[in-house]
């Protein structure tokens, strides 16, 4: 996942960007909702299935250390653009930790995006930051003006 998130930095072919972009953020996609799915298995017992309305007390401590673990590694990406990606790509993943994790994370993602140098990326990860945020927290529309 890192490596395809770091082929969007590359636009020496500029005509190829928005199909590299769909195919790529359809891995990342992918990846957010296999991480999600996992940790979400892991809080389920056997009687217990996890509602999915739940808050984050129900959450066991395993499952939110596992997702925890998740954001550290993650936060050790070097590079802006993979880094961005691969946690944009985890965002509902939030929903383990704390009630206000989502509402904390999109304003500093969206702050990230700042640091892209280069406009036709910027704008792209605009996009994606918009259609993830807007899936995890539809009530959550102030950062799609900044």
């Amino acid at each position: 996942v890192i490596q395809c998130s770091k082929l969007l930095s590359d636009t020496t072919v500029i005509q190829f960007y928005p199909s590299k972009f769909v195919l790529i953020t359809d891995i990342l996609d992918t990846f957010g909702k296999l991480v999600y799915e996992r940790i979400f298995s892991m809080c389920a017992d056997h009687c217990n299935p996890l509602p999915d309305n739940f808050t984050p007390e129900s959450v066991n401590d395993i499952a939110k250390e596992t997702c925890l673990n998740w954001f550290f590694k993650i936060a050790s990406i070097r590079e802006l653009i993979p880094r961005f990606y691969v946690e944009t790509s985890i965002l509902k993943c939030n929903k383990f930790l704390s009630k206000t994790g989502i509402l904390e994370c999109l304003p500093r993602l969206t702050s990230m995006i700042r640091g892209i140098g280069d406009p036709l990326v910027a704008v792209y990860a605009r996009a994606y930051l918009c259609r993830v945020g807007i899936e995890v927290a539809p009530y959550l529309k102030d950062n799609l003006s900044k």
